[in-house]
């Protein structure tokens, strides 16, 4: 019992996370009134620019959206969690604004998988961090490898229209490859700023907020300070 209390207040916002993405796919009548649509601005609908992340084309697109975004956003809450909780909020609305106001044609869009691309420029930034303290020279190649990696998944995508490493989920739903691009350029916007003393400042204040409501909560002393 002890062991499952810990792990929850360790990992309760990624399993919100979670339980939020399963419920919204197995009430697929209300899957519509979620997802971002040509109506979103026009009409005012401004919860959809969250909400569209919740929701999915199939069983197989939540899935594939949904296991990595658990893996990584679970690595990331025991590092920093309100980082997390700015990384989903800020991931989701620009990539929900960038894809109504320059690839409408993109629209309707549902899907998890450009804040996935968030969450991992930001695990990949406390992991190489982690590794640059034991093994700096190879921490800068492993750093080296992820961006590289990164700009050509951007390009290739760009360039083909197609997502890479991801399925044909059903006819006619294409995957929004523009929200992959987004996802990353936050993600990076993000890391940088986690490194500047004002938003680390935020970040810990919050931190001793949350402590005295619950003292099991606990955030890494250097992860958003600079070295």
């Amino acid at each position: 019992m002890l062991l499952m209390r810990a792990f929850l207040s360790r990992h309760g916002l990624t399993l919100s996370l979670g339980m939020m993405v399963l419920v919204a796919g197995s009430l697929q009548s209300i899957n519509r009134a979620l997802e971002l649509s040509a109506s979103t601005i026009p009409t005012g609908q401004w919860w959809q620019l969250l909400t569209a992340h919740l929701v999915h084309w199939s069983t197989a697109h939540t899935l594939w959206d949904l296991l990595p975004t658990l893996l990584l956003a679970g690595y990331c809450e025991r590092r920093c969690r309100p980082l997390l909780l700015v990384s989903l909020l800020i991931s989701s609305v620009c990539i929900s604004l960038n894809i109504s106001l320059h690839h409408p044609h993109l629209l309707p869009y549902r899907g998890l998988s450009g804040v996935t691309s968030t969450l991992f420029i930001i695990a990949g930034y406390w992991f190489i961090k982690e590794w640059h303290a034991l093994h700096p020279r190879l921490a800068r190649i492993l750093g080296s490898l992820g961006v590289t990696a990164v700009l050509t998944k951007c390009i290739a995508e760009h360039l083909t229209r197609a997502p890479l490493f991801a399925p044909t989920f059903a006819d006619g739903i294409q995957v929004a490859t523009p929200a992959h691009a987004i996802g990353f350029l936050v993600g990076f916007i993000l890391v940088v700023a986690a490194e500047f003393p004002l938003l680390s400042d935020i970040l810990c204040t919050y931190s001793r907020t949350i402590r005295r409501f619950n003292p099991s909560f606990h955030i890494q002393k250097n992860s958003a300070q600079r070295h």
